[in-house]
């Protein structure tokens, strides 16, 4: 059975122990590429690296193994990591163990996460990891058993499109021990900002920021309650910062033009065809959520129905005594249209490779269409 492949990077660094801990624990579970930037680059949230050039250097190649550091942010890592040392997708990418919680509010700022959130716009799976303590003697073994049997599991059940994992464990003292695991929201927490004024040998001002983590949402479900209680707080997260609810409100503003109340789309599924969005309501009714289910309906379900339809149009161009379509030329039709419609699914089904490969068979069975007798 072919090993998966894991894709590795951070925000803290390639040498933080937090990586480093992170990489022992996937090698267990894959074929693991690390690709993480050659020095810290906390609190630089999705940046990208636009102003000069990004490269890439092999620090260690073993079996299963490879390791790259990258002189951009984490971001940066992901591209790079997806499309130019692996050029493909991993079936899943992790992120962290960054040295500080990204619960919260923190995830905002995050590297780690946005390394995370990035995979997930590409529909790969990803989770992120954090631990709640600032220190460079950070302990990460009472982590080692939640990141591994987190990951199994995503790598063997998969993840909603566009949805990753935000992880943070607590600082856990001597005396103290895990309690296990909650999922969990995001509390509502914010930094008030303090920033410490200086001035230079020529007479400028500069500044450091500095702060304080505020947070009154202590409630039981949120992740920064379970860090306090010593839970590992899973979030699920998503890139679509669209706030649906208010929608509605927001049209009903002055400067809203009212002539297009455009419907709000039920989910982030690309709106291909109506039998594509038939497959994804066929897939929620009956509560699947694999991409090999839907490509699954997307090849049975639609021949089922044109092979209804044809039988309906020979049925009535009979009583017309009009000849149809052969029915080996029909489905030739039928199944090229198909194909087209649903390449969505079958691509990240992994069927195929890429989409390049279905138009082929496309265009060569509309050939066959045209030719067939």
């Amino acid at each position: 059975m072919k090993k998966p492949t894991i894709l590795v990077t951070n925000d803290d660094g390639i040498t933080a122990p937090g990586i480093r801990v992170l990489i022992k624990v996937m090698r267990q579970l894959g074929e693991v590429v690390v690709v993480a930037p050659d020095s810290p680059r906390s609190g630089q949230g999705h940046a990208i690296t636009v102003a000069e050039p990004l490269r890439v250097k092999l620090i260690a190649e073993e079996d299963d193994y490879r390791e790259y550091s990258c002189n951009g942010t984490p971001v940066d890592c992901v591209k790079l990591g997806t499309q130019i040392v692996l050029r493909r997708k991993p079936d899943l990418l992790v992120s962290g163990i960054n040295h500080g919680s990204n619960a919260s509010i923190n995830v905002v700022y995050s590297g780690t996460m946005a390394a995370v959130l990035e995979a997930a716009i590409d529909k790969i799976p990803a989770i992120g990891y954090s631990l709640n303590d600032y220190s460079a003697k950070a302990v990460f073994s009472h982590t080692e058993e939640y990141v591994k049997q987190i990951a199994a599991d995503v790598l063997e059940n998969g993840l909603p499109d566009g949805v990753c994992l935000n992880v943070n464990f607590p600082k856990i003292r001597e005396e103290e021990k895990m309690q296990g695991i909650k999922v969990c929201r995001q509390a509502m927490g914010s930094w008030v900002e303090e920033f410490d004024e200086r001035t230079d040998p020529r007479g400028r001002n500069y500044y450091w920021i500095t702060g304080v983590f505020s947070n009154p949402d202590h409630k039981e479900g949120t992740d920064t309650w379970a860090l306090e209680h010593n839970y590992a707080a899973v979030v699920p997260m998503k890139f679509d910062f669209t706030h649906h609810e208010a929608i509605e409100k927001v049209r009903s503003m002055s400067f809203a033009d009212k002539s297009k109340a455009d419907p709000v789309p039920g989910n982030n599924q690309p709106e291909h065809s109506i039998v594509f969005n038939s497959m994804i309501f066929l897939q929620k009714a009956l509560k699947k959520n694999s991409y090999a289910f839907g490509a699954f309906l997307a090849v049975i379900a639609p021949v089922v129905f044109l092979f209804l339809i044809h039988f309906l149009f020979g049925f009535f161009s009979g009583l017309a005594n009009v000849r149809p379509y052969g029915i080996d030329k029909f489905y030739l039709l039928s199944i090229s249209i198909n194909l087209l419609l649903m390449r969505y699914y079958l691509v990240n089904a992994k069927f195929v490779k890429t989409g390049k490969s279905i138009l082929a068979v496309t265009f060569i069975l509309m050939i066959l269409f045209f030719v067939f007798e």
